[in-house]
Formats: C-alpha cells, sequence, structure tokens
C-alpha cells in the first residue's frame, strides 16, 4: 500500500475515524483512475491523451473544455480572479453549508477548500461565475472554514537573505494583492499527493509572467501541461490589466494576478522593451521565493510532456539545490525553465540577477541569470538538468531531426522547450506540426463544423521546390475559388540546412534514415505567408491529426477530419492515410515521376485549355457542389487555376508576391 494511504496511530485505534480516511482515499483514487483515462502515459506520447475531448477544444480563450470524462478539477466553469484592488468575497454557499451545521460565518471552525484565501488582513480572491460578477459588500473579511476538510498545510516561513547577498526589495512585496495571490496559489493540503513529492512537504509553485502577447502560448500551456498532468499551483502575474478575465483557472488550480502597475506591451526579440519585460520575471521569482515559496518559472513555449515536478523533488533527495535550471546549448542555461528553491542560497541567486538586470536595462533575463551563476560567491549549489530528457529547441527539434510529431518520438523527454526560433508565429507552428497546440481560438481553429478544406499530395522524389511551389500556388488559388482551406503539404528537404549558431545540415534534412520531408518553415516565411494569405486560408500539414479537430461527420455519410495518430509508432507509419478518392487535373506541363501508392481510386478532370490550366468556372463546375468536408487531389503540379476576375486575379498574385518568402527552419 502507497504510503500516502497507511493509516495512522490515531486512526488505528479509532475504527470510525480509520473508516472515514479509508473513504476518502478510495474516492481520490477513482478520480485519479478516471483522470488518467484521458492524460498521456508516462512516457510522453500522445497515445489516448485527448481521445474524450469534444470538439470545442482545450484551450479556448476564456472558454473550458467539454470532457466527457470527468473533470480533472471541480467547478471547472469558475473564474478566479485576484485584482490589485482590495476585494472582498462571496461567501454564500459557504455560509449555506454552515448554516446546515448551526454555525455562524465568524465561527473559528470554519474553513475554505484547499486553495482559497485563509485567514489575515490581506485581500482575498474574488469567486465569480465571469468576468461582470461583483462581490458581495456584506461578506466578511476573513474566509470561513468548512468542518471536515483536508488540514492545510501553514505558509512557510519567509526565507532570510545571506549577510552580504543583493538587495531582495521589490514593490512587488509591498502590494497586498499580489502577496494575496501567492499566498493563494501556494495554499496545500497535507493529503495532495503532490506534497508527498517535494522535500518539507509542500508543492513548489510554477509560475507564468507576460503581457497580452503572451496569451495564446500561455492558454496552450495551460491545456497541454497544467490540465493535462492535473498541476494545482499555477501562478499567472499578469503584467497588462485585465489579462486575468482571459486565463481559465481550472476550478482553483490556476490563479491569476495583475502585476502591481502596468508594464505595457513587449517589443521584439533583442529590443530594450522585451528586456524589460523578461526581467520582470526574476523580481517575480525572487519575491516569491523570499515569501518562502519553492518557484518552477515556465516560459510559455513550453510543453510538460512529463509532469516535471517529481523528477525535480527527486533531484534534492541526495542533496538540495538552490537552483535546477535547463541547459541551452551555445547560449549558456535557459532561464525560461528554472527551479529555484526557497533558501538562502536560491535566493541570493535570483536578487543578484535582479540587480544585474537593474544596473543595466538593455541586459535580457537569461544572461542576466547566467552571470549572476558565474558571480554568485555565496553558498550556492545548482544542477544543470540533462538535455536528453529536458531538451532545449535545438537539441529537441534539431538533434535528431523533429519537424513532425510522427519523426523520432521522444519517449525520455520531460519537457518540450519550443525556443531557437524567432517569432512567435513561427513558434505556434511548429507546436501546431508537433501536435502540441491545443488552443482552438474563438474562431474555432480547429473544431468547425462547417469548414471545408482542401488538401493535396507531394507524390515525387524528384520535384524541384520550385515545382512544389507551383503545386501549393495551384492549391491556395483553388481554396480561395472554392471557398475551401489548404491544408499544407510535406515539402521535401532539398538539402536544407539550419543556419545560425551550431546550426547543420542534418538538423534541416535529417539523416539517411529521416524521411526526405520537411515542413513549409523549412523553407519559407510563415510570418509573410500569415500576414499575406490569411488564417483562414490553410492550415498545418498535421492539421488533421490534432485532437480538436471534428471527429464525428458534420453531415450526411461523410468521414471525419480528423485522422488517428498512433503515438506509439515511430515515422510515417503513425500517421492515418486520408482516405479520400483522389483528384487529378489533366496538364500538358511535363509532370515529375511519382510514386506509386495505395490510395483510393484516381478521378480525372480536363479543362479545355489544357496548356492554360482551368478556369474559375471549371473549378466550381467540377468541385462547387462537392459536399465533402475534405477535397483532395492526388497532386497539383503543373496547374495554373485562373479566376475568372481580373480584379480577383490581380489580388490574389499580389497577396501570393508577398506570402512567399526565403527562409529557414529558425525563422530569422
Amino acid at each position: 500500500m502507497p504510503g500516502f494511504l497507511k493509516p495512522c496511530a490515531p486512526a488505528q485505534r479509532d475504527s470510525k475515524r480509520y473508516l472515514a480516511v479509508a473513504a476518502m482515499a478510495a474516492v481520490a483514487v477513482t478520480i485519479t483512475f478516471a483522470t488518467m483515462a484521458w492524460l498521456p502515459p508516462s512516457d510522453g506520447s500522445l497515445s489516448g491523451a485527448f481521445d474524450s475531448l469534444n470538439g470545442d477544444g482545450v484551450g479556448n480563450y476564456g472558454v473550458q473544455p467539454k470532457l466527457s470524462q470527468p473533470r480533472l478539477f471541480d467547478h471547472e466553469s469558475e473564474q478566479t480572479v485576484v485584482r490589485t484592488k482590495r476585494t472582498r468575497a462571496t461567501w454564500s454557499v459557504l455560509r449555506g453549508k454552515a448554516a446546515e451545521k448551526g454555525l455562524e460565518p465568524s465561527d473559528s471552525r470554519l474553513n475554505l477548500q484547499a486553495g482559497s484565501q485563509v485567514a489575515g488582513s490581506e485581500p482575498t480572491a474574488t469567486p465569480t461565475t465571469g468576468p461582470s460578477s461583483e462581490p458581495d459588500a456584506t461578506s466578511p473579511d476573513v474566509p470561513p472554514e468548512i468542518p471536515g476538510s483536508k488540514p492545510k498545510l501553514p505558509r512557510p516561513a519567509p526565507v532570510t537573505p545571506l549577510s552580504g547577498s543583493p538587495s531582495t526589495a521589490t514593490p512587488l512585496l509591498q502590494d497586498s494583492a499580489f502577496v494575496a495571490a501567492v499566498h493563494k496559489a501556494g495554499a496545500a493540503t497535507a493529503g495532495e499527493v503532490g506534497a508527498a513529492l517535494a522535500k518539507g512537504g509542500r508543492p513548489p509553485l510554477v509560475i507564468g509572467i507576460g503581457d497580452r502577447g503572451f496569451l495564446p502560448m500561455l492558454q496552450n500551456f495551460i491545456a497541454t501541461s497544467i490540465q493535462r498532468h492535473a498541476i494545482r499551483h499555477y501562478l499567472v502575474v499578469a503584467l497588462e490589466q485585465g489579462m486575468c478575465r482571459t486565463i481559465p483557472t481550472l476550478g482553483g488550480a490556476v490563479t491569476c494576478v495583475d502585476a502591481p502597475g502596468d508594464y505595457g506591451a513587449g517589443g521584439e526579440y533583442g529590443s530594450v522593451e522585451f528586456a524589460r519585460i523578461v526581467n520582470v520575471k526574476s523580481e517575480v521569482v525572487m519575491a516569491i521565493v523570499r515569501l518562502g515559496y519553492d518557484v518552477l518559472l515556465v516560459d510559455g513555449d513550453i510543453v510538460f510532456l512529463q509532469n516535471p515536478l517529481p523528477v525535480l523533488a527527486r533531484n534534492n533527495k541526495g542533496r538540495v539545490y538552490d537552483l535546477q535550471i535547463q541547459d541551452d546549448a551555445e547560449a549558456g542555461r535557459n532561464s525560461g525553465f528554472m527551479f529555484v528553491k526557497a533558501t538562502p542560497g536560491g535566493l541570493a541567486f535570483i536578487a543578484k540577477a535582479v540587480e544585474i538586470a537593474r544596473k543595466d536595462p538593455e541586459i535580457r533575463q537569461q544572461p542576466a541569470v547566467n552571470m549572476a551563476m558565474r558571480r554568485m560567491k555565496l553558498s550556492f549549489s545548482h544542477l544543470v538538468l540533462p538535455t536528453s530528457s529536458f531538451p532545449c529547441g535545438k537539441a529537441f527539434f534539431e538533434s535528431p531531426r523533429r519537424m513532425f510529431a510522427h519523426e523520432n518520438p521522444c519517449r525520455k523527454c520531460v519537457i518540450m522547450h519550443n525556443n531557437w526560433i524567432v517569432g512567435t508565429v513561427a513558434k505556434v507552428h511548429r507546436f501546431k506540426e508537433s501536435l502540441q497546440w491545443l488552443v482552438d481560438g474563438p474562431n474555432a481553429y480547429y473544431s468547425s463544423p462547417s469548414r471545408k478544406y482542401l488538401e493535396f499530395g507531394n507524390p515525387s522524389a524528384s520535384a524541384s521546390l520550385d515545382t512544389e511551389l507551383g503545386a501549393l500556388r495551384a492549391a491556395m488559388a483553388i481554396g480561395r475559388m472554392l471557398g475551401r482551406t489548404v491544408i499544407l503539404p510535406a515539402f521535401r528537404c532539398h538539402g536544407c540546412s539550419v543556419f545560425g549558431l551550431g546550426g547543420t545540415k542534418r538538423g534541416c534534412s535529417g539523416t539517411s534514415r529521416d524521411p526526405d520531408t520537411c515542413s513549409f518553415t523549412a523553407h519559407f516565411g510563415i510570418r509573410e505567408f500569415l500576414a499575406s494569405m490569411g488564417q483562414d486560408s490553410f492550415r498545418e500539414r498535421m492539421f488533421r491529426y490534432n485532437p480538436l479537430t471534428p471527429a464525428e461527420p458534420p453531415a450526411g455519410d461523410y468521414h471525419a477530419v480528423r485522422l488517428a495518430f498512433d503515438a506509439a509508432a515511430d515515422g510515417e507509419s503513425a500517421l492515418a492515410p486520408s482516405p479520400e478518392a483522389q483528384w487529378v487535373i489533366s496538364t500538358t506541363a511535363k509532370l515529375p515521376s511519382m510514386s506509386n501508392d495505395d490510395a483510393p481510386m484516381t478521378q480525372d478532370v480536363q479543362p479545355a485549355d489544357l496548356d492554360n490550366g482551368p478556369t474559375e468556372e471549371e473549378i466550381l463546375d467540377w468541385f462547387g457542389s462537392n459536399g465533402s468536408p475534405v477535397l483532395r487531389f492526388k497532386h497539383l503540379y503543373g496547374i495554373s487555376a485562373r479566376f475568372s476576375d481580373s480584379e480577383k486575379q490581380a489580388e490574389f498574385d499580389k497577396a501570393w508576391a508577398a506570402a512567399i518568402t526565403e527562409n529557414t527552419v529558425r525563422q530569422y
């Protein structure tokens, strides 16, 4: 029997208390196994992880997912916001439960459920059912306690700075709402499984920090990491006022607080504005460590393939490291994933990083953290996490090459860090191709039951990049004529290389063991393509394998958009083939040699002008009434689809010219 289920001595002496403990343990085990029905296996693969998710999807902007399995947490629709002004909580439900037991709201025997704000003069969180809810002005300042709830761990003692260490003073510690949010997010009960994993009996606080530009990444992290692994202590520090209204709270697992003041939007990577925003992270970590909580700072471009908290806890069994941090290859140590212990050494280290950044406003957080590690002269111990299980983007995506979810699955990887690539658009696209993007968005990017798609193959191993690009151009034109969204194909690699620090050819083209298939971003800039063609005009190659795409036919006898993905397989065998019959448009253009395949029968159509290609009228005549969710072509080599209206043609030609720019996998 696991240690946390063994009855304590008093329970053995008291049969009634023993039965109560056993009953609660049984419920906990039942919930755990029900939850595991849709969580991923421990090797980090996606097998079965999302089979029970409905089309609404995980990670909608401010909308909770609909699950056919039991939810991870109670009250998932609840929206909890900790505001920067003093507020009072609404305790009508608690008072009702108290009245049943004959207790007054002010009775000290009352207690909140785990994770809610407890006694003190600090402001309390405001439970709401939506952003517009208002606090009850008649509520008591001090939340009551509910009899029978699991005992809470006491708040940790503040860490005392080492003599001679840098100042730990920060305005954050003077802000009552921020301090209250930290204590709320850090509130843990003695019965938590996670508490047994952390030395000292308390799970760490996982922290995310950012402005509005950070929101999509933040929401994806909550869906792919916090919710997937049932992590209960996640604190979001919002650098722009009002952000917290868009953050799902998962029934109290996620706490959000607006940082005091408005930091404004950050700038592009490398700018002073970017440095100002990212350096706030170190100051937030310093404040929380000062309050006595261990902190795991995680950037939004990270996905937990496995729960890292038990791994970090095991690393501290032999000795306690003040810092555990990710290796970032040639860039030193990565401050986007670092675990800082609430120890004098941990506090001195992060205070040193803050001191360095305050003296040089142009320095970014990561260089400041690396400089602090080198300059630490006080008692300080740290562990650089192994690249094999905590890889940075260079290691994960380039060694070995991983452009798509089915390439070289990493069974040992605990996290995936989507760095070593420039730009949010490029990061999001790479997440999508890795099947690690679960943000459906307000426009139902994945789950739309009415949107129709166009898919085409690239069956020639000898086709040039210009030929492949011409096929994409034809697909985008036909998609625009039919109102269909084009699913990007896999391109050939054409000997591409990774340019920049530590770049190699195999990081893009792969080795002889890898298939000759590369993503759009191996050759072209995704930011320019998105800006010119529009988001609704195309989807990533792995779109049909994302768990949020419709699994049921929207109408009639047509198949589902979603295709099966076997996470236990390696390579192309993981991908179920598209079942649609393939169309071919005849042309007099010289075509490259093509491989045979086992796809369904091919259907041919022939334009009146074989030399110049089909007109818009012909395209609409052939395919306009086709109701299939996915219209599939065997290939579109040598095809030039022509709009009937000259203005439409000129508009498309202009958009296409702006959309295609040469680039490399790191999207510089």
